[in-house]
């Protein structure tokens, strides 16, 4: 007997330690996806915030902290308040509604943080139209503020992702242009113009291809709740080749030639090239069922971050 007990007693003592870490597993697991839409909120904040600090390195200009911290404030409230008034996020995704209407303090904070921004701003003198736009455009996303001339005349005020093709221009535009956007009014001896135009069209090519994206993934909740947005009135066939792969090859052409007449600088043209293509790897990992879906999202919202990377890089190589 004491040598049966012997040789149980381990395997039992294993089972025990195996239950435990597939049940912390399992709590690791389920506070990771309850929580998953807060830090996609501070993801997208956080990350909005290093396209002033990079356009600012790539042109050789000093950083200003404030209008870093205040861009990402700006991009946090306009967000996180989205998330209270977007009604189709109980159809698209039921997890980050149930979230972000259990906790009305991030509504709240949101609000803090728009007024905290406009107030530095206005007091600094840094505050420009590209601020105001980008905050009424923001809200108005979810909330009908945008007016439409409806029938007979009439004025019908709509939700800006109510109008087909608007949304997503008006999204990536905005995002894609805040490298630079603040830095118009400078002047730069060592940076070609070109490069600064094909940088802010890349940047917003590949964020307009990541809003269709979200549209591709939203696309049963948006038909539903009788949302125009493009993969909706295009199908995925015709959104794929409309708006993805005929853009972008374009683009890719167009810099390829600027390098060749050395328009732009190859490490320019590099990031160029790696931005454009960036979205055929989410793409197809969205499409790969084994892969988590997850990490497809935040390697897709990965895109600002990567480029603000290529930017600070090529600057200080430039310094």
């Amino acid at each position: 007997m004491g040598r049966i007990q012997g040789v149980v007693q381990p395997v039992e003592l294993g089972d025990i330690m195996r239950t435990k870490s597939l049940r912390l597993n399992s709590v690791r697991q389920g506070l990771l996806s309850e929580y998953f839409p807060l830090f996609m909120l501070l993801f997208f904040s956080v990350t909005a915030a290093t396209a002033p600090l990079s356009g600012a390195v790539f042109l050789g200009l000093a950083p200003n902290l404030g209008l870093i911290l205040t861009w990402g404030f700006i991009v946090f409230g306009v967000y996180g308040i989205n998330r209270y008034t977007d009604i189709e996020d109980h159809l698209n995704d039921t997890g980050k509604r149930d979230f972000f209407l259990a906790n009305r303090f991030y509504f709240y904070l949101s609000v803090c943080f728009l007024a905290v921004s406009a107030i530095w701003l206005l007091v600094t003198g840094l505050i420009t139209i590209y601020h105001v736009l980008s905050v009424y455009g923001g809200i108005a996303y979810s909330v009908p503020l945008f007016p439409w001339i409806a029938g007979k005349g009439k004025i019908r005020w709509l939700r800006l992702k109510e109008v087909p093709f608007l949304k997503s221009l008006l999204v990536s535009g905005i995002m894609g242009t805040s490298f630079f956007a603040f830095y118009l009014k400078e002047s730069f001896s060592n940076i070609r113009a070109a490069e600064i135009i094909l940088l802010m069209v890349a940047g917003s090519l590949s964020l307009f291809v990541n809003t269709v994206f979200c549209d591709i993934r939203d696309v049963v909740g948006d038909k539903a709740a009788n949302i125009r947005t493009i993969p909706v009135l295009l199908g995925l066939k015709g959104t794929f080749l409309g708006c993805i792969l005929f853009p972008s090859t374009i683009l890719l052409i167009i810099a390829g030639l600027f390098h060749v007449l050395s328009l732009v600088s190859a490490p320019v043209a590099v990031l160029l090239y790696c931005t454009i293509g960036y979205p055929a790897l989410y793409i197809y990992l969205y499409y790969k069922e084994r892969f988590p879906r997850n990490l497809t999202f935040l390697i897709a919202d990965s895109c600002v971050p990567l480029f603000a990377l290529g930017l600070i890089i090529i600057g200080i190589l430039r310094a």
